[in-house]
């Protein structure tokens, strides 16, 4: 359940913890990215009419994950997320978005859908057309969008709709998700400092996408 305060929690340990992710893929499919800095790790999520979530990130391969895990505050974190394959590197120092949109692409094919920040936007374009999914794009991160999105996120959480294919990396991240709210009940995310939230953040923007299919 979401945090209608000043600031608080996206969803509840509780809430998160009944829901059940054994749904299938079925019908549309909506993509959520967020790709940061190209030294650090970027993250897309795929929701589907279903309910079913998944979600996966990339790092560069250079400094090692190690090194890499320790920045996030836990050793060997993104190690055990890519032994379970929801990480997967893009080789040297650079994340490309292209490396990610692929493997999107391999495991659940082109969207009906796509929201993602502008950060990056040539390099999204770009990888949008080597991985050959000619979906429009919505950029964010308007006020409007982002309550909107945050918004469904908890009504699907509420009714039990999401059906999230559970890791460490995006238990860890919903954990870490901080959403603010003004007087007028206004929802928005709060400082991301260390970005441990991704994971969260494209889920529910994937689900706000869907919701307005």
């Amino acid at each position: 359940m979401l945090a209608h305060a000043e600031q608080g929690a996206l969803v509840t340990a509780e809430a998160w913890g009944v829901l059940s992710g054994h749904v299938p893929r079925c019908g549309d499919n909506a993509l959520g990215g967020d790709m940061s800095s190209p030294t650090s790790l970027s993250a897309c999520a795929g929701v589907w009419e279903s309910g079913r979530a998944e979600a996966i990130v990339t790092v560069p391969s250079d400094p090692p994950l190690e090194t890499q895990g320790r920045a996030l505050g836990s050793f060997g974190f993104l190690i055990r997320a890519r032994d379970s394959g929801v990480l997967v590197e893009s080789e040297g120092r650079v994340a490309d978005p292209q490396c990610l949109l692929s493997e999107a692409d391999e495991r659940w094919g082109e969207p009906v859908a796509i929201a993602a920040d502008r950060f990056r936007k040539p390099a999204i374009l770009d990888a949008l057309e080597a991985v050959g999914w000619p979906t429009t794009v919505t950029w964010r991160w308007g006020r409007t969008q982002i309550h909107e999105d945050i918004s469904a996120l908890g009504a699907w959480v509420l009714s039990r709709r999401l059906a999230p294919q559970r890791s460490e990396l995006l238990d860890h991240s919903m954990a870490s998700v901080v959403v603010t709210s003004d007087v007028v009940d206004n929802l928005g995310w709060a400082h991301r400092a260390k970005r441990p939230d991704d994971l969260a953040v494209v889920v529910t923007n994937a689900v706000g996408s869907l919701s307005r299919w």
